[in-house]
């Protein structure tokens, strides 16, 4: 395995701290710098609160990039211990047609599977351009009334769960 991009240190108390060694996915600030004029960019992540704050705190130290962030604390948890990121918490203040959740585990957005968008995994692959074509796909949808129609034609997700579909 080849050495991180950085080694942070996550302080849960006093006397309890962790070292992180993190990738950073190529193209990522850019990525959510083309993107911020026309969408929030909120972090729903499935990880704890002190660990991501750690790595989000790295990633936009000023807070200009990311607008909310949400934690493991608002997932469901199954009974297999997997984390599902349920949209509804926020109909408070955005409509679902208006939500689109990124995430590299199709169990994340499981709740409004029409909602999501598959992303594939990242480690260290330095040439790696994800985030490039994400940016791109994202700006398309950004004057839809729903994007979930779009969502579930380009990427079949309802086949996850229902395979006769």
């Amino acid at each position: 395995m080849a050495e991180s991009d950085v080694l942070l240190t996550a302080k849960y108390g006093p006397n309890d701290q962790d070292k992180l060694p993190v990738n950073i996915r190529p193209y990522f600030k850019e990525c959510l710098k083309s993107l911020k004029d026309e969408f929030q960019v909120i972090i729903f992540t499935a990880s704890k609160q002190k660990y991501a704050d750690t790595i989000l705190d790295h990633l936009d130290p000023t807070k200009e990039l990311i607008e909310h962030r949400v934690y493991r604390d608002n997932c469901i948890t199954t009974k297999d211990k997997f984390y599902v990121k349920d949209l509804r918490i926020f109909e408070d203040q955005w409509d679902l047609k208006d939500i689109i959740l990124i995430d590299n585990a199709a169990h994340s957005f499981a709740l409004q599977i029409n909602n999501g968008i598959p992303m594939l995994p990242f480690f260290e692959d330095k040439a790696d351009v994800e985030m490039i074509h994400l940016a791109h796909f994202l700006k398309t949808l950004s004057n839809l009334d729903d994007v979930r129609p779009v969502l579930r034609d380009v990427f079949w997700l309802e086949r996850l769960y229902h395979p006769t579909i």
